[in-house]
């Protein structure tokens, strides 16, 4: 599982818990699975995809 927060200069635009986020940043595609070390990156043109955590 992976907390999640998407923000932007002026508010927290989602915040929650996923299985995986792929996006394109400015330094180019990225994908993220649990596990992966905390980061930081500026999102270009594109989209932001979330797959979210089931809750059961």
């Amino acid at each position: 599982m992976l907390k999640v927060e998407v923000v932007t200069p002026e508010k927290r635009v989602w915040s929650g818990e996923a299985k995986m986020v792929s996006a394109r940043t400015l330094e180019g595609d990225l994908g993220v699975l649990p596990g992966h070390a905390p980061l930081l990156g500026v999102l270009a043109d594109g989209t932001v995809s979330v797959k979210l955590q089931m809750v059961r």
